[in-house]
C-alpha cells in the first residue's frame, strides 16, 4: 500500500548543531506522528472514496513531514556532547534515548465515527500543527531549521484547505438526505434503502 522512496520531501539545508532548538521541535515532531496516524485511521470511517484518498495522502504526507522533523532534530544535536544536552534542557530526552527519538506524546486524532466531527478534528489538529510551527519560527535562527519549518508550515496550511474542501463536500451529500439523520459510516442499511 506504501511505497518509500529515499528522496526527501523537502531538501534539508545544512543545519547549525543547536540544542535548544531541538527541544523545542519536539512537541512538532509528536504531533506530526499523532496527525499522521490519526488520518490514516480516520479514512477507514469515511464513507466517501474521495475522503478516504485524500486522508490517506494527508496522512502520508503528515508522516513524511515528521521523517523531516526527524531528519532536523538529528542534524541539530549531531556532534554536540553529553554536557551540551544537559546544559540545554535536555537531561532527561539525553538519558533516555541519548541523541535519538522517541516521541512519547502522539496522540491520534480522536476517531468518532461522523465523517462531520472527525473532519472538523483533522482540521483542528492541522492548524494546531501551523500554531506550533508559527511559535517554533519565531525562536529558531538557523536558516536550514527555519526552511524546514516553513515547508511544514506550508503543508499543515495546504492540509487543512483540502479538509474543508472535503467538509464542504461531505456537507452537501449529507444535507441531500437529510443532515444527521444518519451516520454514513456507520448505517450503510439506512443509506441503501433511501
Amino acid at each position: 500500500m506504501f511505497y518509500h522512496d529515499d528522496k526527501p520531501v523537502y531538501p534539508l539545508g545544512r543545519a547549525v548543531p543547536d540544542p535548544r532548538a531541538a527541544k523545542w521541535l519536539l512537541p512538532l515532531i509528536d504531533h506530526l506522528l499523532g496527525t499522521a496516524m490519526g488520518l490514516v485511521c480516520l479514512r477507514h470511517s469515511m464513507p466517501w472514496r474521495d475522503g478516504r484518498e485524500l486522508l490517506s495522502t494527508s496522512g502520508t504526507e503528515a508522516l513524511s513531514q515528521f521523517e523531516l522533523m526527524c531528519d532536523l532534530f538529528e542534524a541539530l544535536v549531531s556532534n554536540l556532547c553529553a554536557q551540551d544536552l544537559v546544559d540545554s534542557g535536555l537531561s532527561d530526552h539525553y538519558i533516555r534515548h541519548t541523541a535519538g527519538i522517541e516521541p512519547c506524546c502522539a496522540r491520534p486524532l480522536p476517531v468518532c465515527g461522523d465523517p462531520v466531527t472527525d473532519i472538523h478534528s483533522a482540521i483542528a489538529r492541522a492548524q494546531a500543527a501551523r500554531t506550533l510551527c508559527d511559535n517554533l519560527l519565531r525562536v529558531i535562527d538557523d536558516p536550514a531549521s527555519i526552511g524546514a519549518v516553513l515547508y511544514v508550515r506550508e503543508r499543515q496550511l495546504d492540509t487543512a484547505a483540502k479538509l474543508c474542501e472535503l467538509l464542504s463536500e461531505v456537507k452537501a451529500a449529507l444535507a441531500e438526505q437529510g443532515v444527521y439523520a444518519y451516520n454514513p459510516a456507520f448505517d450503510v442499511c439506512e443509506m441503501a434503502e433511501k
